[in-house]
């Protein structure tokens, strides 16, 4: 499968060909005078391009707030992976005398059995 890439460039053009488009369409089917058509063609142009720039805006500062994140992870992560891969060899270095201290008592244990059973038969 193939994934489609969020394009902000790509998203703006059709948000403004999608606008043109409805706006024309209204215009051509709007029973209204001249004037107050002009006046609301105005008015709504205005409003779509405060829109669009609140838009473009928007799409710029979720990019920057990505490019902190993805910055803050490259660098975290890998401290992370490290100070984990360090505390996992110093607990290995503690406790790996200690399970062969744990061993030789189960031996030790296991042959005072085998020794206390002989006894008792």
């Amino acid at each position: 499968m193939t994934s489609k890439k969020f394009s902000t460039q790509k998203f703006l053009k059709g948000l403004l060909i999608g606008g043109v488009l409805g706006g024309s369409t209204g215009l051509l089917l709007a029973p209204r005078s001249g004037k107050k058509l002009r006046q609301e063609v105005d008015t709504t142009s205005r409003n779509l391009t405060q829109d669009l720039f609140q838009i473009k805006q928007d799409a710029k500062n979720v990019s920057h707030q990505v490019q902190r994140v993805l910055t803050l992870v490259n660098t975290m992560i890998p401290k992370a992976i490290e100070e984990t891969e360090k505390d996992v060899a110093r607990f290995q270095f503690k406790a790996n005398p200690r399970l062969d201290d744990i061993k030789q008592q189960i031996t030790k244990i296991t042959t005072e059995l085998d020794d206390f059973q002989k006894t008792l038969k």
